[in-house]
């Protein structure tokens, strides 16, 4: 994976003062990270902020976690098809700040 690749998909998600995509999108996006593993109550990698997370976490948490599914994405050569279905998700699949 190249650096110019992991920019792309930063790049992506930061467009248009982006922050996360909204929950559907989210769980589908953590749906396809390989290698997911479930520890006791704990999930790795760890569960987008949706359902009642949603309400409860800030924009600079949600941008943490997106970015950690990225960085998963990328050790399990999974970010060809993350980058693929983050960067073709229409605008308002997308959380931005002011929403």
């Amino acid at each position: 994976m190249s650096d110019e690749n992991v920019e792309e998909v930063i790049k992506c998600c930061r467009a248009n003062n982006r922050i996360c995509p909204m929950p559907k999108q989210w769980n589908k996006l953590w749906k396809m990270l390989p290698g997911s593993d479930r520890v006791r109550s704990d999930f790795r990698p760890p569960l987008p902020l949706i359902l009642g997370s949603w309400h409860d976490s800030t924009p600079d948490m949600k941008m943490g976690r997106l970015t950690e599914h990225i960085q998963w994405a990328i050790t399990h050569n999974a970010i060809v098809q993350i980058t693929r279905y983050l960067c073709r998700l229409p605008e308002e699949d997308w959380l931005h700040f002011g929403e």
